[in-house]
């Protein structure tokens, strides 16, 4: 699959390497942002498995769900109600649990990523980037887990973990606004989208054109994403607090 959808992609327009950093976000993205919010919203580390681990494609070509076998092994503290469980592991203390989850994750993940670095000639610590950039924004588009410090010590354990490949963690922070404290992330990597050609502005929908009337490009930037480690960080921070504004203006909408 990932080979077609890697030449679908580049048929496309899409840049080669860019291609393998979608696909890498896509795919392996999918698993480490599930282990991130598993994990923050149960107490539980999932070990995921290259056998019994599947993705979903949506209909647009990209993942956007996991699937597991009916046994899925998980490590918790011994305060867990899990704890004791058949095919439930207790270890005593969150780096311990760290180190089993980032193990399991990138036992299942590294066979996409090794192919993506030869199909699409990425560099593989940029891909590995997009596994550790997924954990980091686990949690930011959402409001059912609350942004804690203790959450976040969490994810930064994940992130800090011995066994992880990549080499520069994303930044992971909570903030305080008006609305209560949120999520941001700052990227550790890039996933090489301002490489794409350029968007015809006719094109752009209606979110998109607001950004760019909010955040104009009139110093000759590539056009980043708005998480890009090529964003200063209080830039990226503005960025991502009009977004959540925006869409929770747009979901009060249609509730009416």
């Amino acid at each position: 699959m990932l080979p077609s959808q890697a030449e679908q992609l580049v048929a496309d327009g899409t840049p080669r390497p860019a291609a393998g950093m979608y696909l890498a976000g896509w795919y392996a993205g999918t698993a480490a942002e599930f282990v991130g919010l598993s994990l923050l919203g149960s107490g539980a580390g999932y070990l995921l498995a290259p056998v019994s681990t599947r993705w979903w494609r949506n209909p647009d070509g990209y993942a956007d769900a996991l699937d597991f076998a009916d046994v899925t092994r998980v490590v918790v503290l011994p305060d867990h109600p899990w704890s004791g469980q058949p095919d439930t592991h207790t270890v005593t203390t969150r780096a311990e649990q760290a180190e089993f989850v980032v193990t399991a994750l990138v036992e299942t993940v590294a066979p996409a990523i090794d192919a993506l670095q030869r199909l699409t000639r990425a560099g593989r610590a940029g891909l590995w980037h997009q596994v550790a950039d997924a954990i980091g924004a686990a949690l930011v588009d959402q409001d059912a887990v609350p942004a804690t410090p203790e959450a976040v010590d969490l994810l930064r354990g994940l992130l800090a973990a011995d066994a992880r490949p990549w080499k520069r963690p994303p930044r992971v922070e909570v903030l305080a606004t008006g609305g209560g404290p949120v999520w941001v992330t700052h990227r550790g990597g890039c996933c090489m989208a301002f490489t794409e050609p350029a968007a015809d502005d006719l094109d752009l929908d209606d979110y998109d054109a607001a950004f760019q009337q909010a955040f104009p490009r009139t110093d000759g930037r590539p056009d980043y994403c708005l998480t890009c480690k090529f964003r200063p960080f209080a830039e990226s921070v503005r960025m991502q607090l009009w977004r959540r504004e925006r869409l929770a203006n747009e979901r009060s909408a249609q509730a009416g």
